[in-house]
């Protein structure tokens, strides 16, 4: 049996989910060996929080569910509200539209993986979204589109309400250039610098201050900065200069 066929038989929809799986945990791993860490993942023992992993490295922490695809990607994925909600002590500083999200989450991500199968190998490629990044988007930091953006504004007014599901459209998920670069939008430190994402929670966090007539500081300089980091992580559009390259999604 070739690898495609047994990678699309529905009989083998188990094994294919968990050879995925361990494939990104595999390629995380790795980055994280190459700059001399270790990455400590940790599987519930029971699903019903929405995440598949949570993720330690150097004392930096984060949750993520993966979703798998191959050939065009779904139009949208069902997840919890609390994967991606702010987690407890940061549900204060990170509001929408001046009001706190209704559900205290995780503060993680969703981790796509794209899969195209060939008779002896596949090729994998990752996409990524949590609330920075959405948040990025609605602002027009990552992308000027305008659809892109009303659909994340319209995704984060959706966390406020009291259902616990939400979908989450695969327009909202950024292509990764690289492992390294999935891991730094994961806020892990490997071999792409990471710290655009606290750059990116800053901003978040002065937007919230701005909204609620509390003092802020001024955001023009560091949304440059942030914008560049961010679209340098385009799979497909890496351009000769940070502030040149345009993020891709789904």
């Amino acid at each position: 049996m070739h690898l495609k066929t047994y990678m699309s038989k529905p009989d083998n929809l188990v094994a294919r989910e968990q050879l995925l799986f361990h494939r990104l945990m595999f390629d995380l791993k790795l980055e994280a060996a190459k700059v001399g860490h270790s990455l400590l993942a940790a599987t519930p023992e029971v699903d019903r929080d929405g995440y598949d992993v949570a993720l330690w490295l150097n004392n930096e922490t984060t949750v993520i569910q993966c979703k798998a695809f191959a050939g065009r990607a779904p139009s949208r994925w069902r997840i919890h509200k609390k994967l991606i909600s702010p987690s407890p002590w940061e549900q204060l500083e990170i509001l929408h539209r001046g009001r706190p999200y209704t559900h205290c989450g995780f503060g993680g991500g969703v981790v796509a993986i794209a899969v195209q199968a060939s008779e002896a190998d596949i090729e994998i490629g990752y996409y990524f979204a949590n609330l920075i990044t959405i948040w990025a988007m609605s602002e027009g930091i990552v992308t000027k589109k305008k659809d892109v953006r009303k659909t994340a504004e319209a995704f984060l007014d959706e966390l406020l309400t009291d259902e616990p599901l939400i979908e989450i459209p695969r327009s909202l998920l950024i292509s990764s250039r690289t492992n390294g670069h999935l891991m730094a939008l994961m806020g892990l430190e490997a071999t792409v610098p990471h710290l655009f994402n606290t750059d990116l929670r800053r901003l978040l966090v002065d937007s919230n201050s701005a909204a609620s007539g509390k003092p802020g500081s001024n955001k023009a300089g560091r949304y440059s900065e942030a914008s560049a980091w961010i679209q340098n992580l385009s799979i497909e559009k890496a351009a000769a200069g940070l502030r040149d390259c345009s993020a891709d999604f789904l």
